[in-house]
């Protein structure tokens, strides 16, 4: 476990060792968010079979969210419904963009990728 005391003082740590602790703190979300998932599929279970789409206990509350995703609905069912709108393509962009083509409202986002050395993202 990392000892996150350690974080007060991040701009004495050297950047190889950022580089290790960031990837040790990535396994350990990996852990945390494996029990999480397998904690609350147990969770849904247990609720669904007591018909039941919440609970409070002790400080917290917990409810069942549902979403309703339209990602596998064929485009000709959503043309007879009515349902299709004119979109960006992306990937049009993206290819323009590489040949530096200035596209107005173009945003960058950028961030740290840690991968183990055998290919594995941290």
């Amino acid at each position: 476990m990392i000892n996150l005391s350690k974080l007060d003082s991040i701009k004495d740590i050297s950047l190889d060792a950022l580089i290790i602790m960031g990837g040790q703190l990535r396994d350990q979300e990996r852990e945390l968010i494996n029990a999480k998932n397998v904690m609350n599929a147990e969770i849904l279970e247990r609720l669904t079979k007591l018909k039941r789409d919440g609970r409070e206990s002790g400080e917290y509350l917990c409810t069942v969210v549902k979403m309703v995703r339209f990602t596998k609905v064929d485009l000709s069912v959503a043309r007879d419904l009515g349902a299709v709108k004119e979109v960006v393509d992306e990937a049009k962009l993206r290819a323009l963009n590489a040949k530096g083509v200035k596209i107005k409202g173009k945003t960058t986002l950028e961030y740290i990728n840690i991968k183990h050395k055998g290919g594995d993202e941290v």
